[in-house]
């Protein structure tokens, strides 16, 4: 039986580190490939070389010592998964690079006509002076004689050319697709790397738009999925202005929190949820697919059906979800972590956080590589892993330091409960922040400590609003009347309760501003963040091992 178990638990070891390799191959390809001019071929030989002399080296140090020859061999295949995961990273970087859209990229360079699909209503571009939205495209050439393509570019027209446009209108356009400019962004990346994280392949102008009707649309499940999701966040914002009745602060507030989108944020209100480290309750993220699950199972087990359906349930709707989301990386990540959660416990197996959280991150990167790039895979992923290898030990400390001030036999006391509720909350905040430390470094140049506090009331409030939101969408379908009510009064005071606290902790004394680190620096962040592991898990092994 123990040695069943060590095997799972090394198994699961190897999956991480062969993980981690994974990211840091792609790191590579997208760091020093831009910056240097290092081609993929000499890197991926480097790789080879490295990985070569490195395995050598470790098998040396096994085979010299015979005591510690279990310990060798374990290092040896933790090394030896790490390196095939960094030339595993390195080449799928490079076919992700040479195969994406290989078909568009083949009418890149001269004026052709295209037929495409817009999968978003146009948005201002950042100069204002233009219009810019997504579209799929499905042909090239003139109606009589054109081929079918599959990619996916941004176009921006004059604002007059786009009064009538809308998601799901199919458009017919000329234009010349142009590789996109080498460009240098703050952090090394390309242009072409933000097209490419994005899911576009170019950006283009357009000057005259035709729309056209009675073409048929694309029939792909992924299509259908985002069409499904795209409608579900248009019918929970519409229902939504309808209860309140107008725009304000609580309203905007909602949206974010049910479908990430922040359009009606006023300057002053996204400035206090940034500052104060509120802005992840609207970001979609790990934390609603948390209370979309609960309140699906909550339904499920009072409808008292078979177990093995019941765990089933929840899955569609969260890819619903998802897709309303936009398929951002948390969401994916935190919908991933979710559904192999569901089916551990389906096969009677332990689940395990960070193995989840590696296969997410790992199937995230082999779709999109450039993933890596993006600030939602980032800030998701790293919050998680802090909270993942860190909160459990905080809070154990903290509730050994709340025990101390409470003296009580009773486990049940109504302040015990509430302060171990309180140190929960504060537990799982600080992980996150020690997980994102140098991110917030690096993206913003501020630390919010008062986030680890305030959230600590911030999330129940937002669980009780995220509920209630859902409540107010499917009640408006039969009772308009009680919808109103719900978000005029009960919800709307939980709103103003989250906007105060956001407007109260996003006051300097909360905050720290932090120098910008160079990217060297992580290297040395991950090396103090893994003895900080080591020894708060060697604490709590021999913690166990007295009791």
């Amino acid at each position: 039986m123990q040695n069943s178990l060590y095997n799972e638990q090394s198994g699961k070891r190897c999956l991480v580190w062969m993980v981690c390799g994974y990211m840091f191959g792609i790191f590579c390809c997208l760091n020093f490939s831009f910056i240097y001019g290092i081609g993929f071929d000499r890197l991926l030989v480097y790789s080879f070389v490295f990985t070569a002399i490195f395995a050598a080296q470790i098998l040396m140090s096994f085979f010299a010592s015979g005591r510690h020859c279990g310990t060798a061999l374990r290092n040896f295949t933790l090394a030896w998964f790490v390196l095939l995961g960094f030339v595993f990273g390195i080449l799928r970087t490079a076919a992700f690079d040479s195969f994406y859209c290989l078909d568009l990229k083949k009418t890149a360079g001269t004026e052709n006509e295209y037929t495409g699909i817009l999968t978003e209503n146009p948005q201002p571009s950042s100069t204002g002076k233009t219009m810019g939205f997504t579209v799929r495209i499905m042909t090239c050439g003139a109606q009589d004689n054109n081929r079918k393509l599959n990619g996916n570019i941004k176009l921006y027209v004059k604002p007059e050319e786009c009064k009538n446009l809308k998601a799901d209108d199919v458009i017919a356009f000329k234009t010349t697709l142009n590789p996109p400019e080498d460009e240098r962004f703050e952090g090394g990346y390309s242009r072409r790397a933000a097209l490419y994280r994005n899911g576009l392949a170019y950006s283009a102008v357009a000057d005259d738009i035709e729309i056209l009707r009675g073409i048929e649309k694309p029939k792909d499940f992924l299509y259908i999925l985002s069409r499904l999701g795209f409608r579900l966040q248009k019918s929970i914002i519409e229902r939504i202005d309808a209860a309140f009745g107008e725009q304000n602060a609580e309203s905007a507030l909602l949206k974010g929190l049910l479908t990430g989108n922040r359009d009606d944020f006023n300057d002053e209100q996204y400035d206090n949820f940034a500052l104060s480290g509120f802005i992840h309750i609207t970001a979609v993220s790990g934390m609603h697919i948390m209370f979309l699950y609960a309140a699906i199972i909550f339904i499920v087990r009072r409808l008292r059906l078979p177990r093995f359906i019941g765990n089933l349930i929840p899955i569609p709707f969260m890819i619903i979800f998802m897709a309303a989301a936009g398929f951002t990386p948390s969401v994916c990540r935190a919908v991933i972590m979710t559904c192999l959660t569901i089916m551990a416990l389906m096969l009677k197996r332990e689940p395990d956080a960070l193995t989840s959280l590696a296969a997410a991150s790992a199937l995230i990167l082999s779709v999109n590589p450039y993933a890596l790039t993006s600030y939602s895979f980032i800030l998701s992923f790293s919050s998680v892993a802090g909270i993942v290898l860190f909160a459990s030990s905080i809070y154990k400390w903290e509730n050994r330091i709340i025990r101390s001030f409470v003296n009580s036999n009773n486990k049940k006391t109504v302040l015990l409960r509430a302060a171990d509720g309180l140190a929960r909350s504060a537990s799982v905040s600080a992980g996150a922040q020690l997980g994102l430390g140098f991110f917030s470094a690096r993206f913003f140049g501020y630390f919010s400590w008062g986030s680890i506090i305030g959230n600590a009331f911030v999330i129940p409030l937002a669980s009780v609003s995220f509920i209630g939101g859902f409540a107010v969408w499917l009640v408006s379908f039969l009772f308009s009347g009680a919808a109103e009510f719900i978000a005029r009064y009960p919800l709307r005071l939980v709103l103003r309760i989250i906007n105060g606290l956001a407007a109260f902790f996003s006051f300097p004394v909360f905050g720290i501003k932090i120098p910008v680190p160079p990217k060297s620096a992580f290297a040395v962040y991950i090396i103090l963040m893994y003895m900080l592991y080591k020894k708060l898990s060697g604490r709590q092994y021999k913690n166990k091992t007295d009791a």
